[in-house]
């Protein structure tokens, strides 16, 4: 493929993977709070700790998708 067309498929991945975690962080956030009623049964934590790093999962990858477009479209302009 020209890398014109590598650079826009690239461009669009990035869009799509970053906006997708994106879009799942609020929905995540409402349940991870709502769960935090709840307890573990042997070590009686609160789910929220359980659930949590999902959590921070999505956040890393859609940041890491964010710096990776940034990078991307900064290097397009050059």
């Amino acid at each position: 493929m020209p890398p014109r067309v590598q650079r826009g498929l690239r461009i669009a991945a990035h869009l799509l993977i970053g906006g997708l975690m994106g879009w799942a962080v609020p929905g995540s956030w409402d349940y991870i709070h709502f769960m935090a009623r709840e307890n573990t049964p042997v070590m009686d934590l609160p789910w929220m700790w359980v659930d949590a790093p999902f959590l921070f999962l999505l956040c890393a990858v859609a940041l890491k998708s964010l710096r990776a477009l940034w990078n991307e479209i900064g290097s397009a302009l050059r």
